[in-house]
């Protein structure tokens, strides 16, 4: 019962996180400053993909989309925050 509560209520906080500001071409991922708003467009991208055991022709193509958006952030990530102020040098090994 106590594994379903909290299910339920990650489920729902995740719901809440919002949508990115807009869609983003992986030219200007690289362009983003905000950290909050990189996390939200790899929420975006990757989320729905999150749980399949199989993919259409569709998905598959948008998992190769979404990897690429995915390389993008974590090269901007690297590149914008790593071994900066309070994060810590993790980030420069992407």
């Amino acid at each position: 019962m106590k594994t379903h509560l909290s299910l339920c209520l990650l489920l729902l906080g995740a719901a809440c996180v919002p949508a990115p500001a807009k869609t983003y071409s992986t030219a200007e991922i690289g362009q983003l400053e905000s950290l909050e708003e990189l996390m939200r467009v790899l929420a975006a991208t990757a989320d729905p993909l999150f749980g399949k055991t199989s993919f259409s022709d569709e998905e598959l193509a948008q998992a190769g989309e979404a990897a690429q958006t995915i390389e993008a952030a974590a090269a901007r990530v690297g590149a914008r925050f790593g071994g900066q102020g309070e994060f810590d040098d993790g980030f420069v090994d992407f």
